[in-house]
Parts: structure tokens; sequence; C-alpha cells
């Protein structure tokens, strides 16, 4: 399959908190080359879920015996995220705008870019579990 051609996959792991961002950031890689994803698709994608999971663990509470679940998939020309952690309650359409004072702490500029490449289909915090969905749009689909 040519680099960039859509392709069909879906993929789950279970990301142990200790070592969370690392393997989700390995996760990302694994399922944009089953995905054939061209090289601007795949670093958005890690990038998203970088973020993402960096949030969980630094501001969630997420004890280090915890998981967090993620999904991917693809969506015709897009990508389907799903994020399952048992952290703090936080729907990223609610966040503040980056706090530009803050600016070399990150000060927003992350949760700013995942709202910029990506579109929230929906945040859920049930039984002490968040679900966050979104899908990433591809570059040029």
């Amino acid at each position: 399959m040519a680099d960039g051609e859509s392709k069909s996959i879906s993929i789950a792991w279970n990301l142990p908190a200790p070592s969370a961002v690392s393997a989700a950031v390995r996760a990302a890689e694994v399922f944009a080359g089953a995905a054939g994803l061209g090289a601007g698709d795949a670093a958005r994608l890690a990038i998203i879920i970088e973020e993402l999971v960096t949030n969980v663990m630094e501001h969630g509470g997420v004890r280090s015996d915890q998981c967090i679940e993620l999904s991917l998939a693809t969506l015709g020309d897009d990508i389907a995220l799903t994020l399952e952690d048992p952290g703090a309650h936080f729907d990223p359409r609610g966040a503040p705008a980056p706090d530009p004072a803050a600016s070399d702490r990150g000060g927003g500029a992350g949760i700013a870019m995942v709202q910029a490449w990506s579109r929230v289909l929906s945040y859920a915090a049930t039984g002490g579990v968040n679900r966050l969905e979104l899908v990433i749009p591809r570059l040029g689909k």
C-alpha cells in the first residue's frame, strides 16, 4: 500500500501508568505504520496522543497501579481516537485558552494544539472513568 493511502485498521492498548506516555507514543508509531499514515499524519497523531496522556499523568492524579486505555482506528480518511483513564474529570472542550504568561511551562498550549488538530466527538465521566473520543482529520484529505 502506498504511503498515505487509507487502510482500515483498529488497535487498542492498555498503558500502565508508570510508562504510559512512552507506551502511548510507541502505540501511535505502531498504528501509524499499520495504517499506512504519511509522515505528517503520523507526527500529528503522536503529538496529540503524547499531549493527552501527559496531561492525564501530570494533572489527573492517576496512580502507578492504574492503567490508561487507548484505542485508535481508521474512520474513512480520518483517525478515531478513544482515551479512557481513571484520573480527575477533564473535558478538553472546556479548557481555558493558553496562558501566555505560562508559555515557558506549557500553559495550555498542548490542549490548544489538540483542539486545533482534532475534533472532540464526546467526553463522559462515568463510574470513575473518563472517556474521550475524538477524530483527527488526515492532512490533505
